[in-house]
């Protein structure tokens, strides 16, 4: 009669056992309380953009920026580069403000294609 090569042995089954890892790793508290921490933190951060993007002038600096970003991008596209040069100190300092006031500069949506 011919053995199964696949049927585990008593010593491959204490080799096997020995060397596995664990799948998984658990956490200690104090892990779990830093991630949740963080998490927090995360959400107290949205939450204060979320605040001071429904001031005003906040949005009004948004969209001034924006405005300055879009003339930036019509005087590249016009071949404009005096224009072009003139902007760019003006959106500069237009990004210190916004990010000062505790808001996230626009970034310009990329074209598809």
């Amino acid at each position: 009669m011919r053995r199964n090569t696949n049927e585990p042995t008593k010593e491959t089954d204490m080799t096997v056992t020995a060397e596995r890892e664990p799948k998984r790793k658990n956490r200690t508290p104090e892990q779990i309380v830093a991630d949740l921490e963080a998490k927090i933190a995360k959400v107290k951060a949205r939450a204060a953009v979320s605040k001071a993007k429904a001031r005003p002038e906040a949005k009004a600096l948004v969209a001034a920026m924006k405005a300055v970003d879009k003339a930036i991008d019509a005087s590249h596209a016009a071949k404009n580069g005096d224009l072009t040069k003139e902007l760019g100190p003006i959106q500069a300092e237009l990004g210190k403000v916004v990010v000062g006031q505790g808001l996230r500069v626009p970034q310009g949506r990329k074209r598809k294609g």
